[in-house]
């Protein structure tokens, strides 16, 4: 009866807007945060990104240029995540939550010399994954949203590494839809200019560039999750770095 009603919820959000967008970065833990939009690069809709060759993979598309109008501050070991929210025509009219099944993760991107969180376009094999949320262990069902632990999220939260050396970053969040294996997944992707102060000297290894970091042909991206005989899952990407 609860799965039934779960499933219920989802379709019905589904039919209301399958697309939402991560837009606020929240600095702070679920029982206490504070929002902040002015670093986060707002995309240019809702759209799912759809082809993870494609350079908009990134930060997703940006029609106002990389440039958000500010760089939040955070300290290595402090908790950060990101908000959902929905939009109609073009417009976010509110907030709202991850609708779709599949893993969430979240990767920092450390800034290279001469460039600043504001300026950086996110090139180069300077990226890291810091956390990732998947499947729930126990389901019985890789097909059932609420097995993944994303699904139904309003607000995904992770820990920037206490090893974290200081400097500028770009925290990227990406969420990959896997509801509708007849066509390719779907990918949900925001940035946020932040600043990690008291850090310290670890060194995040695995480093990969975005793109390149995901083949169109990993199995974590293509997995058929109504596959009754599917017994397990891999989120893409590089392993997480949670401190040395």
């Amino acid at each position: 009866m609860k799965l039934h009603f779960f499933l219920t919820i989802a379709v019905l959000a589904q039919l209301a807007s399958g697309h939402y967008i991560f837009t606020d970065l929240l600095i702070g833990n679920r029982k206490q945060f504070t929002s902040h939009k002015d670093p986060v690069r707002w995309a240019r809709d809702v759209l799912p990104l759809k082809d993870v060759k494609s350079k908009d993979v990134t930060c997703n598309v940006l029609p106002r240029g990389l440039k958000a109008n500010g760089t939040a501050t955070v300290k290595a070991g402090d908790g950060v995540g990101f908000q959902v929210i929905q939009s109609e025509d073009e417009r976010y009219v509110g907030y709202w939550y991850i609708v779709h099944p599949g893993p969430a993760s979240f990767y920092l991107g450390r800034v290279p010399f001469g460039e600043t969180a504001e300026s950086w376009d996110g090139s180069g094999t300077s990226w890291f994954k810091i956390d990732e949320f998947s499947v729930d262990g126990t389901s019985w069902s890789f097909a059932a949203y609420d097995s993944w632990y994303p699904w139904g999220k309003s607000e995904l939260f992770t820990t920037i590494p206490a090893d974290t050396p200081s400097g500028e970053y770009l925290l990227r969040i990406e969420h990959i839809a896997l509801h509708d294996i007849d066509v390719v997944p779907e990918l949900y992707v925001s940035c946020a200019q932040i600043k990690i102060v008291d850090g310290s000297s670890g060194s995040p290894p695995n480093l990969v560039s975005i793109p390149g970091y995901i083949a169109p042909n990993d199995p974590g991206l293509i997995a058929d999750i109504h596959d009754p005989d599917m017994k397990s899952y891999t989120a893409p990407g590089p392993p997480v770095w949670r401190g040395d």
